[in-house]
C-alpha cells in the first residue's frame, strides 16, 4: 500500500511539473489518471450524521437530500465558513443577511431534508474543517459519520480527516456528491476544469509532501 501511494504520488508530481494543458491522445491518458488520484470513494453506510461544508453547494445538497430519501442519513449538519466582513457589516446595520450556509440549509428543506443543523463552530480550509469536525465528535459521540465532498476535493480531505479524527470513536467516511461539475476523464478539456483540476493536484501534492504518511 505504502509502495502504491509513493507511486501515485511520483505520478502526480511528474503530471504537474510537466505543464500539461493540452489534449492529445498521449497526454490524455496521464491527465484522466491525475483527475482520478482527486477522488476517494469510501463504501457508502449508514450514517447517523452527515456534514455538509459550505462549499459543496447545491450538489451537496441534492447528494444529502437523495440519501435522506435513501433512508442512509438520519441528521444533517452544516459546516459554514467564518463570517466574513459584509456579514458583519449587515449585521450592524440590523439588516438581515443569509449567508451561504444559510442559502444551503434553505435549499436543503426545499428538497425535503428536515431540520438541517448548524455547526455551531465555522471552519477556514481543509485543516480547520478537520479539527472542528474531530472536536464535534468527541463532544457529539455518534457511530457513523459522513462527510459530503465533490470528488475533486474527496481524496485530500480523506487524508486530513484520517489524521485529525483519531481521537473520535466515530467512523468516518466520504461520500462524493455525483452532482458536482467535475469529470476525471474530461477535466482538463476546459478552462473551469482545468483551473479546479490543477489547483486540486497542487494542494493534494502539497499535502503528500507534509504528510507522507496519512
Amino acid at each position: 500500500m505504502g509502495f502504491a501511494r509513493r507511486w501515485k504520488s511520483a505520478l502526480l508530481i511528474a503530471v504537474c511539473l510537466s505543464g500539461i494543458v493540452a489534449m492529445t491522445p498521449l497526454r490524455a491518458v496521464p491527465l484522466r489518471w491525475a483527475g482520478h488520484a482527486l477522488i476517494r470513494v469510501d463504501p457508502l453506510v449508514r450514517a447517523d450524521i452527515a456534514i455538509v461544508p459550505e462549499w459543496t453547494g447545491a450538489a451537496g445538497a441534492l447528494e444529502v437530500a437523495d440519501l435522506i430519501q435513501a433512508g442512509m442519513v438520519a441528521r444533517v449538519a452544516v459546516l459554514a465558513s467564518p463570517v466574513m466582513p459584509e456579514e458583519r457589516e449587515f449585521r450592524r446595520r440590523g439588516i438581515r443577511y443569509d449567508d451561504e450556509a444559510a442559502h444551503l440549509m434553505q435549499q436543503m428543506v426545499s428538497l425535503g431534508v428536515m431540520k438541517p443543523e448548524r455547526l455551531a463552530t465555522p471552519a477556514a480550509g481543509t485543516e480547520s474543517e478537520g479539527k472542528e469536525l474531530a472536536d464535534w465528535c468527541q463532544a457529539n459521540p455518534v457511530r457513523e459519520m459522513l462527510i459530503i465532498s465533490p470528488p475533486d476535493h474527496s481524496r485530500r480531505l480523506r487524508r486530513v480527516l484520517r489524521r485529525s479524527m483519531g481521537q473520535c470513536t466515530a467512523h468516518v467516511s466520504v461520500r462524493t456528491t455525483r452532482y458536482a461539475n467535475f469529470e476525471p476523464d474530461h477535466w482538463f478539456e476546459t478552462r473551469w476544469g482545468l483551473r479546479i483540476g490543477l489547483i486540486e493536484l497542487q494542494k493534494l501534492l502539497l499535502d503528500v509532501a507534509r504528510h507522507p504518511f496519512s
